[in-house]
C-alpha cells in the first residue's frame, strides 16, 4: 500500500541530506499506544498489523495536504515534517 515510489523521484533525490525529520513511527503506531496485551494472540497482532498499515498510509496522506497548496514542492515530496 502506500504511493508508488517513481524512479524519477528515487534519482532525482538520492543525495539529499534531510536532517531532523522527527521520529520514523511506521510500524511503532498501534505499539506504542495500545495495550500489550492485545499483541500476545498472533491472530490479533496479524489484523492490527494490516490495520496498522492502513492508519499509518492516512497519516501520511494528511501531510500531503499542505503540499498541494505549496507550488515551491512537487505534491509528492514527502520529506517534510
Amino acid at each position: 500500500m502506500g504511493l508508488p515510489k517513481s524512479v524519477f523521484e528515487i534519482t532525482e533525490h538520492s543525495r539529499d541530506v534531510i536532517k531532523n525529520r522527527g521520529f520514523d513511527y511506521e510500524g511503532h503506531i498501534f505499539e506504542r499506544t495500545m495495550s500489550k496485551f492485545l499483541f500476545a494472540e498472533e491472530k490479533r497482532a496479524g489484523i492490527l498489523a494490516k490495520m496498522e498499515a492502513v492508519v499509518f498510509e492516512l497519516i501520511e496522506r494528511v501531510k500531503l495536504i499542505k503540499n498541494h497548496f505549496n507550488y515551491s514542492v512537487p505534491k509528492n515530496y514527502r520529506n517534510k515534517n
